[in-house]
């Protein structure tokens, strides 16, 4: 991706796509057929797994396994995280 800054010793698996603005610091190994949003943050020494998502913004600084979606910061499971937001922001049903 445009501006996307890649640091010493990463690794990129074929067919990930690397969105604007994220940032892979040094050592950190990326799967293939990976997707990282703009802006995404990949810790020093941090392995994303094959087939994993991590979302626009996502701070990831722990490992992200195989065919996980993961966002936020700091990163954790995407469909966990909404069901959350949906619980907190819905009204009250009485």
């Amino acid at each position: 991706g445009v501006h996307a800054v890649v640091g010493h010793d990463v690794s990129i698996g074929e067919e990930t796509v690397i969105s604007t603005g994220a940032y892979l610091l040094g050592r950190c190994r990326i799967g293939r057929r990976c997707w990282l949003g703009a802006g995404a943050i990949i810790s020093n020494a941090m392995i994303v797994g094959d087939d994993a998502n991590v979302r626009l913004g996502a701070v990831v600084i722990q490992n992200v396994a195989d065919n996980s979606d993961v966002s936020g910061n700091f990163a954790s499971d995407h469909g966990t995280r909404l069901r959350h937001f949906i619980r907190q922001t819905a009204p009250q049903v009485h």
